[in-house]
Protein backbone atom coordinates (compact mmCIF):
# COMPACT_ATOMS: atom_id res chain seq x y z
CA UNK A 1 0.00 0.00 0.00
CA UNK A 2 2.86 2.78 0.86
CA UNK A 3 4.89 1.39 -2.55
CA UNK A 4 1.30 2.46 -4.28
CA UNK A 5 0.75 5.35 -3.00
CA UNK A 6 4.72 6.41 -3.34
CA UNK A 7 4.16 5.84 -6.97
CA UNK A 8 1.54 8.52 -7.75
CA UNK A 9 2.83 11.02 -4.96
CA UNK A 10 6.83 11.07 -5.30
CA UNK A 11 6.74 13.18 -8.55
CA UNK A 12 4.02 15.86 -7.89
CA UNK A 13 5.08 15.61 -4.09
CA UNK A 14 9.03 16.79 -4.58
CA UNK A 15 8.42 19.15 -7.10
CA UNK A 16 5.49 20.72 -5.74
CA UNK A 17 7.28 20.84 -2.18
CA UNK A 18 10.71 22.46 -4.16
CA UNK A 19 8.44 25.15 -5.67
CA UNK A 20 6.38 26.41 -2.66
CA UNK A 21 10.21 26.36 -0.41
CA UNK A 22 11.46 27.84 -2.79
CA UNK A 23 8.39 30.75 -2.65
CA UNK A 24 8.56 30.83 0.86
CA UNK A 25 11.95 31.80 1.18
CA UNK A 26 11.92 35.05 -1.41
CA UNK A 27 12.79 38.71 -0.50
CA UNK A 28 11.75 41.63 -2.61
CA UNK A 29 10.41 38.94 -4.95
CA UNK A 30 13.44 37.58 -6.06
CA UNK A 31 14.89 34.27 -4.67
CA UNK A 32 18.20 34.12 -3.55
CA UNK A 33 20.46 31.94 -5.79
CA UNK A 34 22.51 29.90 -2.56
CA UNK A 35 18.48 28.61 -1.76
CA UNK A 36 18.09 27.70 -5.46
CA UNK A 37 21.50 25.75 -5.22
CA UNK A 38 20.44 24.13 -1.81
CA UNK A 39 16.82 23.31 -3.19
CA UNK A 40 18.24 21.79 -6.23
CA UNK A 41 21.00 19.34 -4.65
CA UNK A 42 18.45 18.09 -1.62
CA UNK A 43 15.86 17.10 -4.77
CA UNK A 44 18.28 15.97 -7.16
CA UNK A 45 19.42 13.50 -4.10
CA UNK A 46 16.16 12.81 -3.22
CA UNK A 47 15.67 11.45 -6.80
CA UNK A 48 18.97 9.50 -6.98
CA UNK A 49 18.57 7.82 -3.92
CA UNK A 50 14.88 6.31 -4.79
CA UNK A 51 17.06 4.82 -7.97
CA UNK A 52 18.32 2.59 -5.48
CA UNK A 53 14.42 1.67 -3.42
CA UNK A 54 11.93 1.40 -6.27
CA UNK A 55 13.90 0.89 -9.47
CA UNK A 56 11.51 1.26 -12.69
CA UNK A 57 13.82 -1.53 -14.78
CA UNK A 58 16.55 -3.43 -12.95
CA UNK A 59 18.61 -3.61 -15.81
CA UNK A 60 19.00 0.01 -16.33
CA UNK A 61 20.95 0.16 -13.54
CA UNK A 62 24.33 1.98 -14.83
CA UNK A 63 27.27 -0.06 -15.25
CA UNK A 64 31.14 1.01 -14.35
CA UNK A 65 31.75 2.30 -18.37
CA UNK A 66 28.69 4.26 -18.97
CA UNK A 67 28.68 5.49 -15.33
CA UNK A 68 32.36 6.70 -15.46
CA UNK A 69 31.16 8.36 -19.00
CA UNK A 70 27.58 9.56 -17.70
CA UNK A 71 29.10 11.17 -14.38
CA UNK A 72 32.04 13.10 -16.22
CA UNK A 73 28.88 14.45 -18.68
CA UNK A 74 27.12 15.37 -15.32
CA UNK A 75 30.16 17.44 -14.25
CA UNK A 76 31.23 19.18 -17.68
CA UNK A 77 27.47 19.44 -18.88
CA UNK A 78 25.09 19.51 -16.04
CA UNK A 79 26.95 21.58 -13.38
CA UNK A 80 29.29 23.32 -15.43
CA UNK A 81 26.97 24.35 -18.79
CA UNK A 82 23.48 23.73 -17.73
CA UNK A 83 23.21 24.84 -13.94
CA UNK A 84 25.61 27.40 -14.52
CA UNK A 85 24.04 28.74 -17.43
CA UNK A 86 20.83 28.34 -16.16
CA UNK A 87 22.06 30.93 -12.78
CA UNK A 88 24.47 33.13 -14.51
CA UNK A 89 21.33 33.97 -16.64
CA UNK A 90 19.18 34.33 -13.67
CA UNK A 91 21.82 36.38 -12.47
CA UNK A 92 22.18 38.41 -15.53
CA UNK A 93 18.63 38.96 -15.66
CA UNK A 94 17.69 39.85 -12.14
CA UNK A 95 20.87 42.34 -12.19
CA UNK A 96 19.40 44.90 -14.73
CA UNK A 97 15.89 46.24 -15.40
CA UNK A 98 15.22 44.40 -19.11
CA UNK A 99 12.30 45.75 -20.19
CA UNK A 100 12.28 44.50 -23.84
CA UNK A 101 8.30 44.52 -25.21
CA UNK A 102 7.44 44.81 -20.55
CA UNK A 103 4.11 42.65 -21.71
CA UNK A 104 4.34 39.80 -19.21
CA UNK A 105 1.24 39.75 -17.25
CA UNK A 106 2.65 40.24 -13.86
CA UNK A 107 -0.30 41.22 -12.31
CA UNK A 108 -1.30 37.88 -12.41
CA UNK A 109 -1.12 34.73 -9.94
CA UNK A 110 2.36 33.69 -9.39
CA UNK A 111 1.53 30.00 -10.27
CA UNK A 112 -0.23 30.54 -12.87
CA UNK A 113 2.63 32.84 -14.69
CA UNK A 114 4.70 29.82 -13.67
CA UNK A 115 2.50 27.53 -16.28
CA UNK A 116 2.84 30.50 -18.73
CA UNK A 117 6.43 30.47 -19.03
CA UNK A 118 6.09 26.60 -19.21
CA UNK A 119 4.34 26.49 -21.78
CA UNK A 120 5.17 29.67 -23.85
CA UNK A 121 9.10 28.58 -23.87
CA UNK A 122 8.42 24.71 -24.58
CA UNK A 123 6.69 26.05 -27.38
CA UNK A 124 9.98 27.54 -29.35
CA UNK A 125 11.66 24.22 -28.25
CA UNK A 126 9.34 21.99 -29.08
CA UNK A 127 10.18 23.60 -32.65
CA UNK A 128 13.81 23.23 -32.30
CA UNK A 129 13.48 19.64 -30.83
CA UNK A 130 11.11 18.35 -33.62
CA UNK A 131 13.52 20.07 -36.34
CA UNK A 132 16.80 18.14 -34.78
CA UNK A 133 14.82 14.45 -35.33
CA UNK A 134 13.60 15.59 -38.64
CA UNK A 135 16.71 16.73 -40.46
CA UNK A 136 20.46 15.91 -40.91
CA UNK A 137 21.89 19.24 -39.20
CA UNK A 138 19.65 19.08 -36.38
CA UNK A 139 19.55 15.41 -35.52
CA UNK A 140 24.03 15.54 -35.49
CA UNK A 141 23.66 18.16 -32.72
CA UNK A 142 21.29 16.11 -30.82
CA UNK A 143 21.86 12.57 -31.60
CA UNK A 144 24.17 12.20 -28.30
CA UNK A 145 21.48 12.69 -25.85
CA UNK A 146 19.70 9.81 -27.80
CA UNK A 147 22.72 7.14 -26.94
CA UNK A 148 22.28 6.04 -23.53
CA UNK A 149 20.67 2.36 -23.48
CA UNK A 150 19.71 2.98 -19.63
CA UNK A 151 17.77 5.65 -18.66
CA UNK A 152 18.51 7.01 -15.22
CA UNK A 153 19.75 9.94 -12.99
CA UNK A 154 23.16 10.21 -14.16
CA UNK A 155 22.01 9.47 -18.13
CA UNK A 156 20.05 12.62 -18.17
CA UNK A 157 23.10 15.00 -18.48
CA UNK A 158 24.14 13.26 -22.10
CA UNK A 159 24.31 16.29 -24.52
CA UNK A 160 26.15 17.61 -26.73
CA UNK A 161 27.00 21.06 -25.76
CA UNK A 162 25.56 22.69 -28.78
CA UNK A 163 22.39 21.47 -28.05
CA UNK A 164 22.70 22.36 -24.24
CA UNK A 165 23.58 26.24 -25.18
CA UNK A 166 20.94 26.40 -27.69
CA UNK A 167 17.75 24.68 -25.80
CA UNK A 168 18.93 27.36 -22.88
CA UNK A 169 19.70 30.53 -24.28
CA UNK A 170 16.00 29.64 -26.46
CA UNK A 171 14.36 28.68 -23.18
CA UNK A 172 15.27 31.97 -21.40
CA UNK A 173 15.51 34.51 -24.46
CA UNK A 174 11.76 34.27 -24.99
CA UNK A 175 10.84 34.76 -21.63
CA UNK A 176 13.22 37.61 -20.91
CA UNK A 177 12.25 39.29 -24.03
CA UNK A 178 8.43 39.76 -23.03
CA UNK A 179 9.88 40.99 -19.13
CA UNK A 180 9.11 37.83 -16.80
CA UNK A 181 9.83 38.61 -13.26
CA UNK A 182 12.50 37.78 -11.08
CA UNK A 183 10.63 35.52 -9.18
CA UNK A 184 8.84 33.62 -12.11
CA UNK A 185 12.16 33.09 -13.53
CA UNK A 186 13.21 31.46 -10.88
CA UNK A 187 10.85 29.38 -9.82
CA UNK A 188 10.46 27.89 -14.12
CA UNK A 189 14.64 27.55 -13.36
CA UNK A 190 13.62 25.14 -10.76
CA UNK A 191 10.42 23.03 -12.34
CA UNK A 192 12.94 22.71 -15.58
CA UNK A 193 15.94 21.34 -13.28
CA UNK A 194 14.03 18.99 -11.20
CA UNK A 195 11.25 17.88 -13.88
CA UNK A 196 14.04 17.34 -16.02
CA UNK A 197 15.69 14.70 -13.51
CA UNK A 198 12.22 12.97 -13.31
CA UNK A 199 11.97 12.64 -16.56
CA UNK A 200 14.84 10.28 -16.81
CA UNK A 201 15.20 8.81 -14.09
CA UNK A 202 15.05 4.70 -13.27
CA UNK A 203 12.49 5.07 -10.76
CA UNK A 204 8.87 3.07 -10.56
CA UNK A 205 6.48 6.29 -10.11
CA UNK A 206 3.21 6.79 -12.26
CA UNK A 207 2.57 10.39 -13.09
CA UNK A 208 -0.98 9.30 -13.88
CA UNK A 209 -2.47 12.30 -15.35
CA UNK A 210 0.55 14.03 -15.44
CA UNK A 211 1.32 12.49 -18.11
CA UNK A 212 -0.93 14.37 -20.43
CA UNK A 213 0.42 18.01 -20.33
CA UNK A 214 3.65 17.58 -18.91
CA UNK A 215 6.83 15.64 -20.21
CA UNK A 216 7.10 12.78 -17.66
CA UNK A 217 9.50 10.07 -17.11
CA UNK A 218 6.56 7.72 -19.12
CA UNK A 219 6.41 10.15 -22.08
CA UNK A 220 10.15 11.13 -22.37
CA UNK A 221 11.17 6.71 -22.03
CA UNK A 222 8.74 7.10 -25.24
CA UNK A 223 10.46 9.64 -26.93
CA UNK A 224 14.03 7.79 -26.32
CA UNK A 225 12.72 4.77 -27.76
CA UNK A 226 14.93 3.10 -30.41
CA UNK A 227 11.45 2.73 -32.18
CA UNK A 228 11.28 5.79 -34.70
CA UNK A 229 7.86 5.48 -34.92
CA UNK A 230 8.02 5.86 -30.70
CA UNK A 231 10.94 8.19 -30.64
CA UNK A 232 9.75 10.99 -33.10
CA UNK A 233 6.93 11.99 -30.56
CA UNK A 234 6.62 13.74 -27.34
CA UNK A 235 9.48 16.90 -28.36
CA UNK A 236 8.56 19.07 -26.12
CA UNK A 237 10.70 19.76 -23.45
CA UNK A 238 8.93 20.22 -20.12
CA UNK A 239 5.39 20.00 -21.37
CA UNK A 240 3.06 17.83 -23.97
CA UNK A 241 0.81 20.74 -24.68
CA UNK A 242 2.08 21.41 -28.07
CA UNK A 243 2.33 18.04 -28.74
CA UNK A 244 -1.07 17.50 -28.43
CA UNK A 245 -1.81 20.55 -30.33
CA UNK A 246 0.23 19.33 -33.60
CA UNK A 247 -0.57 15.78 -33.22
CA UNK A 248 2.87 14.23 -31.77
CA UNK A 249 1.86 13.78 -28.72
CA UNK A 250 2.26 9.16 -28.24
CA UNK A 251 2.25 7.46 -25.26
CA UNK A 252 1.46 3.55 -25.97
CA UNK A 253 -0.04 1.10 -23.51
CA UNK A 254 3.06 -1.16 -23.05
CA UNK A 255 5.75 0.01 -20.94
CA UNK A 256 9.51 0.49 -22.34
CA UNK A 257 11.90 -1.62 -21.87
CA UNK A 258 14.84 -0.56 -24.32
CA UNK A 259 16.05 3.06 -25.43
CA UNK A 260 18.90 4.14 -27.38
CA UNK A 261 19.34 4.21 -31.40
CA UNK A 262 20.09 1.84 -33.65
CA UNK A 263 21.25 3.64 -36.57
CA UNK A 264 24.63 4.75 -35.57
CA UNK A 265 27.09 2.85 -33.27
CA UNK A 266 28.80 5.28 -31.28
CA UNK A 267 31.60 5.01 -28.83
CA UNK A 268 31.42 5.71 -24.96
CA UNK A 269 34.13 8.36 -25.03
CA UNK A 270 33.47 12.00 -24.28
CA UNK A 271 36.08 13.23 -26.54
CA UNK A 272 34.83 10.99 -29.59
CA UNK A 273 31.31 12.20 -28.73
CA UNK A 274 32.42 15.94 -28.63
CA UNK A 275 33.23 15.34 -32.78
CA UNK A 276 29.79 13.97 -33.82
CA UNK A 277 28.14 16.81 -35.40
CA UNK A 278 30.92 17.10 -37.80
CA UNK A 279 31.41 12.83 -38.30
CA UNK A 280 28.37 11.50 -37.47
CA UNK A 281 28.18 9.59 -40.96
CA UNK A 282 31.79 7.35 -39.80
CA UNK A 283 29.49 5.37 -37.41
CA UNK A 284 26.32 5.29 -39.49
CA UNK A 285 25.52 0.97 -39.38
Amino acid sequence: MLKKIFKYTLYPGLILSALLIAWSLRANETIALKYMFLILVVANGIIWAFEFIYPYNLEWRPDKKTLKLDIFYSLSATILITTLLKLMLFKLYTSFDWNFLNIWPKEWPIFIQLILAIVYADFFIYWFHRWCHRHDRGWRLHVIHHTPSKLHFWASARSHPFNLFIFYTTEVGVLVFLGIGNDVIALWTLFLSINGQFQHCNIDIKPGIFNWFIQTCATHRVHHSPNWKYSNSNFGNQTVVWDHIFGTYYLPNEEIKETGIKMHKIPESYLEQLKIPFNLDKYKV
